[in-house]
């Protein structure tokens, strides 16, 4: 509906973030007893929105003092993560690999479970609103939505470079030549 491709596509506030909890899916108290087991990677070819709940035992001990980083290597198209009822981050963008920092919120030494919320919204949505995709209709695939790639979680040691961005920015003067310092 509106309402839940507007939040979808809105800054992440604590308006927000209320919005996209109140179905309480993300606690790792909620019952998901009766939803239906699906093997990731998992796609379908439907613009909703998928949740996605993994709960696993206190198996990971060994991982504490280090930096845990929950990697997703693609999620179809707007995606929100939860570690043990807490919220961590989002991340826009259909074919990107994409992790948060896990560290703080996993439970070392009990159960931990890990809930993730992928929005696959319409199309028409960025084409009308925001004019930044292809226009649909010209392309010969669907928007299929989901985890279509391997997600895991990764343990390093603290001190560690996770990457390294690098943005050229040219200045030109009125002659059109570069400006250097």
């Amino acid at each position: 509906n509106d309402n839940e491709i507007n939040a979808s596509l809105h800054k992440r506030d604590s308006a927000t973030i209320s919005y996209l909890e109140k179905r309480t899916y993300h606690l790792k108290t909620f019952n998901d007893s009766g939803w239906t087991d699906k093997t990731i990677p998992y796609t379908d070819n439907y613009e909703k929105v998928f949740w996605f709940r993994r709960s696993f035992p206190a198996t990971i001990s060994n991982l504490k003092g280090k930096y845990v980083k929950l990697v997703l290597h693609g999620a179809n198209y707007i995606t929100d993560v939860w570690v043990n009822g807490n919220y961590v981050g989002w991340h826009e963008g259909g074919y990107t690999s994409f992790f948060f920092d896990v560290s703080s919120y996993l439970n070392y030494d009990g159960n931990d479970n890990i809930a993730i919320r992928v929005h696959t919204i319409p199309w028409t949505n960025r084409q009308d609103v925001y004019q930044d995709v292809v226009p649909y209709a010209s392309l010969d695939f669907r928007n299929y939505g989901g985890i279509y790639r391997n997600i895991y979680l990764e343990a390093t040691d603290n001190l560690n470079i996770v990457r390294a961005d690098v943005k050229p920015s040219l200045k030109l003067d009125a002659n059109g030549k570069v400006v250097t310092n």
